[in-house]
């Protein structure tokens, strides 16, 4: 089962390491998301098992079963690329 858990920014080290008390290896939230302009919260999408999901759901406040319905349950969207703009005239 899928799980899409997003996090915000200021609990990225107890996260993961829950994530890797689970299961996980390493980093498990590195993609970034922004309200707004700023970076507040991170992502991460997640092949787990049902023990894996239970723990997942009793710790995580945010569990989504899809990316975009997490994105606008939070009103949140990915980073837009800086755009170069040096060349133009």
């Amino acid at each position: 089962m899928r799980k899409v858990i997003v996090i915000p920014k200021a609990e990225l080290s107890t996260a993961n390491t829950f994530c890797n008390s689970i299961g996980a290896e390493g980093e498990t939230f590195t993609v970034k998301l922004y309200k707004s302009t700023r970076h507040t919260h991170y992502i991460c999408n997640w092949l787990v098992t049902e023990a894996q999901a239970s723990e997942i759901d009793e710790y995580f406040q945010y569990v989504y079963s899809d990316t975009d319905e997490a994105l606008t349950a939070l009103n949140l969207k990915f980073a837009q690329p800086d755009i170069d703009t040096s060349d133009l005239p």
